[in-house]
């Protein structure tokens, strides 16, 4: 006796929708891995110019370091009031250091935590094709069975 041919399609399609829904799953999982991968290389741009900005407001200080001092020998005047004043410049400059210092930090931070908040849905969406196409395949095979 041969296959009766209706059981034998339903598998058939039964077996060509779990496929797709098992390459479903392995896209999204690709398109969130690649999600991950750019905000990693996004952190990695914010890094550079975090550093960038620190040299930037290195740079802007020693050079007003420099002209203070300058015009204090210019002027052929130094007292303890242009040492307070240093002192409060190098404050204020380690202060602005340390804002972006601490701002390239916790934007890594968050870069790292959405990296693996994409990773996690990429492996959510591939399992679920994966229960899909098993889910499928086997309500597929049932429905064979039954009906053959």
């Amino acid at each position: 006796m041969g296959i009766p041919i209706v059981p034998a399609l339903g598998l058939l399609f039964a077996g060509i929708s779990a496929f797709g829904q098992y390459r479903t799953g392995v896209a999204q999982r690709q398109a969130k891995n690649q999600e991950a991968y750019n905000l990693e290389l996004q952190a990695e741009q914010d890094s550079i110019i975090a550093l960038q900005n620190e040299n930037r407001r290195r740079k802007q200080a020693s050079i007003l370091l420099a002209s203070n001092l300058a015009e204090q020998a210019y002027n052929n005047r130094y007292d303890n009031s242009f040492d307070a004043f240093l002192e409060e410049n190098e404050a204020v400059v380690t202060d602005d250091i340390g804002g972006i210092q601490l701002s390239a930090f916790l934007n890594d931070r968050v870069s790292k935590q959405r990296q693996e908040v994409a990773r996690s849905e990429g492996r959510a969406f591939y399992e679920a094709g994966l229960l899909g196409a098993a889910t499928t395949l086997g309500t597929g095979y049932y429905n064979y069975r039954r009906l053959s």
